[in-house]
């Protein structure tokens, strides 16, 4: 927006099925930046505190993946610390974020579930970043840029990730 970057970093989940959390806390970071008119504000949440210690509560795992809204939820009741108190690692761990978290933390006041490219497009113009989720099939695997369309293979799963713009003529 006006020439300036909000975006943070992307960062590698591994192998966990946990882009839930790296969707909901980019864009919760994103969106920071923007309301502080700052792109180099340097939230860093912990994707670790929101998979293995939120979305464990709700019974999700590395093999099972999560709900954007769900996490969002858990944000908004609970908080989420700093990417240094709890730092991420690529596979399943049970939760361990240290005592004291809160006080390095944040948390969101409310959350808007979209509906239409329309609606996206001007959150996006206008507020920032969104979390978006859609099915992948095995080509994705061999993505590298550009829009992403299935071409080959049978479906693999479900993928979340923070979407900061849009390409009307690519669609």
């Amino acid at each position: 927006m006006n020439g300036k970057d909000y975006t943070t970093a992307v960062k590698n989940q591994g192998g966990c099925g946990s882009c839930v959390a790296f969707g909901v806390c980019a864009v919760i970071e994103t969106t920071y930046n923007r309301q502080t008119n700052n792109p180099d504000a340097d939230l860093d949440l912990s994707e670790a505190h929101l998979f293995y210690c939120h979305g464990a509560e709700a019974g999700r795992s590395c093999s099972t993946g999560w709900f954007p809204d769900q996490a969002f939820d858990k944000v908004k009741e609970k908080g989420v610390t700093l990417e240094s108190v709890y730092p991420y690692s690529g596979s399943q761990q049970a939760c361990g974020v240290p005592s004291g978290w809160q006080d390095n933390s944040a948390k969101v006041s409310g959350a808007s579930k979209l509906s239409g490219r329309a609606a996206i497009k001007e959150w996006i113009a206008t507020m920032g970043s969104v979390t978006g989720c859609f099915i992948v099939y095995q080509d994705f695997f061999s993505y590298r840029s550009g829009v992403y369309r299935h071409v080959s293979g049978s479906e693999a799963g479900g993928h979340c990730v923070e979407i900061c713009g849009y390409n009307d003529a690519q669609g």
